[in-house]
């Protein structure tokens, strides 16, 4: 999911020893292999995590959404090196103001608009570095984290979701409560309101809706439900999951947008339901619908397939092809679609958008992101791609401008190799706990100075950058 219709819709945790510095985008096949960059995009941000670890981001940081152990109303215009992290991270994620990054040790890292992160706390409006999620050990063994409007939700080893932040349309799936907000990640009920759901191998946050696949292909759903995006007709909304139908299976990924899922199944084919208002389904209608239907083929006949990741956007749909070709279609009125040449009112059936480079040869696409009203790829070879509205300046191209097809974004030629550690120090309390931690690290010509700031627990609570 990423969305707003029309109007809207890491860095370096070096912990002690071994240390580190997350959003979805959620992420997909080739994005989940550690050795490659994952990119991700919020509402007004973007960014890339290095095979290296080194955090590439640009854009708003009012809310800390970059990373760099700061916020500010000065924006990035172009991406800038914000951190470096020495965890493994393999997936990433974003909700409107805030990042999610998932480390191979099933652990989730979280910066950025506080009253997404579920760290407990909301006595900081925004945390500008990554702080551990973590809370009585319940977000331990996470296979899986992603993003929604403002809320998070993740997938456990055990099968078991957990969901934090927002909960206005019953979208965390905790049940009834009088609270509209978690501070702290709680866990998903399970169907009728008995025990709690399982067996769940995959989740999507929607901007008000929750999707998850089962270990059996099949769909359950949660949250709101003005267009039929939950799967059922007769409700409004639901706080606790229910499932679409056994007939609907083999799925094997899902996204949910701005009131509208998309699905994707085993045998390569993509379905959609809820709001299909901009031809986001790609069936060749503008019909909502409460139950899946099937996108439709390139020119209005037989049926695309061979797709091997999906992202639904405010209003539209990507799709990644097993040729490493990008497939969309939807709402268009900032050119997310990609494609010239497509009207402004968008398109119902699929369009492909084109990768060239300067002699006009086809590049491959890996991973995609979507958010709102824009969008970015990574090739192949590393390039960096974005496209769509640019009103707030997240495409990292220097202006707002709108681009209304794919633009290379520079971000891998002023990369610096980050030295080892220069020195470390540290400041203990009487019971010979941790309470400050002092790196000096080595940043091409620069020396920077990390802070780590930890409560009497033992948790981080801050990360401090200092510049000579």
């Amino acid at each position: 999911m990423k969305w707003k219709i029309v109007s809207k819709i890491m860095l370096s945790i070096l912990f002690i020893g071994s240390i580190a510095f997350e959003p979805s985008v959620k992420i997909y096949a080739d994005q989940q292999l550690s050795k490659q960059p994952l990119i991700y995009t919020g509402e007004s941000f973007s960014g890339v995590i290095n095979s290296d670890g080194s955090i590439w981001s640009w854009r708003d940081n009012r809310y800390g959404q970059l990373g760099r152990g700061e916020k500010s109303t000065r924006r990035e215009p172009v991406p800038k090196l914000a951190n470096k992290m020495e965890l493994n991270i393999v997936q990433v994620s974003t909700t409107v103001d805030s990042t999610y990054a998932l480390s191979s040790e099933g652990e989730i890292l979280a910066w950025g608009y506080n009253y997404d992160l579920g760290n407990g706390s909301l006595d900081l409006g925004y945390i500008p570095s990554p702080v551990l999620i973590k809370r009585d050990q319940k977000l331990t063994d996470i296979i899986l984290v992603d993003g929604g409007e403002h809320y998070g939700t993740a997938v456990r080893k055990d099968g078991t979701v957990w969901s934090w932040g927002v909960d206005s349309y019953g979208q965390l799936g905790v049940g009834a409560s009088k609270l509209r907000q978690k501070i702290y990640a709680s866990q998903v009920k399970g169907p009728g309101d008995v025990g709690y759901l399982k067996n769940i191998v995959s989740v999507s946050a929607g901007r008000n809706h929750t999707v998850a696949i089962d270990e059996d292909g099949t769909i359950w759903t949660w949250g709101k439900n003005s267009f039929g995006e939950l799967g059922k007709p007769d409700i409004l909304s639901s706080n606790i999951p229910v499932h679409l139908s056994d007939a609907f299976n083999q799925v094997k990924a899902v996204s949910a947008g701005s009131s509208f899922t998309i699905a994707l199944k085993s045998d390569g084919t993509v379905w959609g339901w809820g709001n299909n208002s901009y031809g986001q389904f790609g069936d060749g209608t503008l019909q909502d619908s409460y139950t899946p239907v099937q996108v439709k083929g390139p020119t209005g006949e037989g049926f695309l397939d061979q797709i091997v990741a999906i992202r639904s956007g405010g209003s539209h749909t990507l799709a990644l092809r097993v040729d490493g070709t990008v497939w969309s279609w939807g709402g268009n009125y900032s050119g997310q679609l990609g494609v010239p040449s497509a009207s402004s009112k968008g398109s119902n059936i699929p369009v492909q958008i084109e990768f060239k480079d300067d002699f006009g040869r086809f590049i491959e696409i890996q991973s995609l992101d979507a958010f709102s009203d824009h969008n970015i790829a990574l090739s192949t070879d590393k390039q960096l791609f974005t496209w769509g509205g640019n009103s707030k300046g997240n495409l990292g191209v220097g202006d707002t401008k709108s681009r209304l097809a794919p633009v290379k974004v520079d971000w891998r030629d002023s990369i610096v190799d980050v030295k080892p550690v220069y020195n470390t120090s540290y400041i203990y309390d009487a019971n010979g706990r941790v309470l400050r931690k002092t790196i000096s690290q080595k940043e091409g010509p620069t020396l920077y100075t990390y802070q780590y700031i930890y409560d009497f627990n033992g948790n981080l609570k801050n990360i401090q950058i200092v510049q000579p």
